[in-house]
């Protein structure tokens, strides 16, 4: 009935920048390099998933007292 994926957010790798500029060779062509993740190695998805504390459901109680 619950399912774990709903509330956790997903977060883009490089901001969605895929590629990034290099640089220009002697006749004005740019080069491009694929982006990496953190251990080097090429990105399969665009994403990744936020496993966070703060990505849980909170529950507030309180009570009121009236004099």
């Amino acid at each position: 009935m619950l399912n774990s994926k709903w509330g956790v957010s997903k977060i883009m790798y490089n901001n969605g920048q895929i590629l990034t500029y290099e640089d220009m060779d002697l006749n004005n062509v740019p080069s491009f390099s694929m982006a990496t993740d953190d251990g080097g190695d090429y990105l399969t998805e665009s994403y990744y998933t936020n496993y966070d504390y703060t990505q849980c459901w909170y529950l507030q109680l309180g009570a009121r007292y009236i004099f």
